[in-house]
Order: structure tokens, then sequence, then C-alpha cells
């Protein structure tokens, strides 16, 4: 089920990661975490009640295939856009979203390495939500 699954995304390797659909106000602020095995946690923020705070209930639907290899492994997400608000994905082009994404290896897989997360917009926090850091998502096309 859906809540299993958010039970079990934390407790493996994985991908966080942020995507703001509303960079004005960061009130459409959803974060995730997909696993290797295809677990799912999402959220949508409430940065109007303080920083640290989300709604776990928060349901994307979003599609997770996880592929572990020898050596590597391989996460697949498809989002849809209506999950987060957005009706008509054709009304994007030229506009932007902020996001970032962090590589993350639990304790049983980073053994002594005290590299354990990695970033695509470095924050220098501690905290991952740190959009004011965040990159920047471009949309292009018809």
């Amino acid at each position: 089920s859906g809540k299993n699954k958010k039970k079990t995304a934390w407790s493996d390797d994985g991908i966080e990661f942020f995507i703001c659909t509303d960079p004005a106000t960061v009130k459409h602020t959803y974060q995730f975490y997909v696993s290797p095995s295809g677990a799912l946690w999402d959220a949508k923020r409430k940065p109007e009640i303080s920083n640290n705070t989300y709604d776990a209930s928060y349901e994307t639907n979003a599609v997770v295939k996880g592929t572990v290899e020898e050596n590597r492994w391989i996460v697949d997400i498809a989002i849809p856009f209506k999950s987060m608000g957005i009706d008509d994905a054709s009304k994007l082009k030229g506009k932007h979203f902020i996001a970032n994404f962090y590589r993350y290896r639990n304790q049983r897989t980073a053994g002594d390495d005290p590299q354990r997360f990695s970033c695509w917009s470095p924050t220098g926090e501690y905290l991952h939500y740190f959009p004011s850091k965040f990159g920047k998502i471009y949309f292009e096309g018809k």
C-alpha cells in the first residue's frame, strides 16, 4: 500500500528532492523521497507555518520504478503535473520552477563514508529545505 511505502522509503538509499511550482511565494513546494526498491515518500511543504512543516498525507499518484544492479541503482519517477496544481502544462513555456535534488546513502550502505549526501544545488545548510538556494528548472517548448 502507499502508506506502507511511505514508512519504508527512508530506510534505504535514495533521492530526496523538492519541487516548487511557485517560486515567488514558495507556497507550492513538494518534497519527495524515492528509494531503489520503488518506495515513495511524498509531502507538501507548509512554509506558511514554519520552514520545517509538511503535510505527509499529500499523495502525488507518482509512478516510481527502481532497479538495483550489481554496483548501482536507478530510480525513475513520473509525477503528474495535476498533482502539483498544474492543470495545463502547455502554459509552463517560458516559466520556471525552483528545485533541489539530494543523493542519500543510508548508514547501512555508507559505511565509514562521511559523504552520505550529494546535492544538485548546494545550500550550505544542514536542512535540505532551503528554497532561496534551490536551482531553477526552465520550461521550453511549443
